[in-house]
């Protein structure tokens, strides 16, 4: 009964769920779920709690007192692009570099790569449009958010080769442009996403001796290169089908926070201060005036009298450093 159902029992399966391999795991292997894994399926058991409350089915919610593990923080590792070209060397199967290519360049989730058509692709246009995406079991449906309907530029140097590869690609009922490998009947569907991660993209980092990443990791690396490229927030949030700006912010705020803050300087040269603004405003003077005492405290250093600013002769007398 869900009545039954007490606090003791959801923490007894978080223990569970942590110390257990899950259902995804290989066969022998003792890998368990993520923290984050952990976390979403309690909440999961909290919105059905709270169901039953309405329907009068429970008193209470025995999830909403069971403290949810805390997903340790991912940094994501990107690649420079001298590791780019490393990897596109790695990637030895013509197609598969034009799938990580694409992913690079477009920023598209691992479901809408898989869930891509060549309908959704515009050749002339350059540009492709993302309207479905298919989840982790192969089911094709609807993309994450309404923003993540979107139309996508794809850079002109990997026309010529979707070209190519429209010619080659096998072809099947849904017309997927990545296709997985055919099954017992023979019918293909999109390609798997376990595939996608470890037979294509954790391979090729292997070969090329680069760090393992995560496939949505390639998504956070086209942000990041639209940061560098000059991209506007807004554009990116467009391209990326964030469904907030904040989100693609906070992508663009971490990767500059990586990069050189030259913020002061900037504001130091447009002040006048800075010796890359010697002709601003009255900074020349300035800098004459310090050079002059690094002269006069440079004579001192070296044993000279020098000679202090004053109309007091008794002081500038050569007497007195004797």
């Amino acid at each position: 009964m869900l009545s039954d159902i007490r606090v003791r029992v959801i923490e007894e399966f978080k223990e569970q769920l942590q110390s257990k391999p899950g259902a995804k795991a290989e066969k022998g292997s003792r890998k368990v779920l993520s923290d984050r894994s952990v976390a979403k399926l309690i909440t999961l058991l909290g919105t059905v709690f709270r169901f039953a409350q309405r329907q009068e089915l429970m008193d209470g919610n025995p999830a909403a007192a069971v403290r949810k593990p805390r997903a340790a923080k991912h940094e994501p590792y990107v690649l420079d692009a001298s590791e780019i070209a490393r990897l596109r060397e790695a990637l030895d199967i013509p197609w598969q570099r034009l799938l990580v290519e694409l992913t690079l360049t477009t920023g598209l989730r691992s479901g809408e790569i898989r869930g891509l058509s060549w309908d959704n692709l515009d050749l002339e246009g350059s540009r492709l449009f993302v309207r479905q995406a298919v989840s982790r079991r192969g089911e094709l449906g609807d993309t994450k958010t309404v923003n993540s309907l979107r139309t996508v530029p794809v850079p002109a140097y990997l026309v010529p080769h979707l070209r190519r590869w429209k010619l080659e690609c096998p072809v099947t009922s849904m017309g997927y442009m990545f296709p997985s490998e055919p099954n017992e009947r023979g019918e293909r569907g999109a390609i798997d996403a376990d595939k996608l991660l470890r037979n294509i993209l954790r391979r090729a980092l292997r070969k090329a001796g680069l760090p393992e990443l995560r496939f949505h990791d390639l998504r956070h690396m086209a942000a990041s290169l639209m940061v560098e490229a000059g991209v506007s927030v807004k554009r990116a949030q467009e391209i990326l089908g964030h469904a907030s700006e904040r989100t693609t912010l906070a992508i663009y705020t971490h990767t500059m926070r990586r990069q050189h803050d030259d913020t002061a300087d900037k504001i130091a040269a447009l002040a006048g201060l800075s010796a890359t603004s010697q002709n601003v405003g009255n900074n020349l003077e300035t800098i004459s005036a310090v050079k002059d005492e690094e002269t006069a405290l440079s004579d001192c250093s070296n044993g000279s009298p020098g000679r202090i600013r004053t109309t007091d002769q008794r002081i500038n007398s050569p007497s007195l450093y004797h």
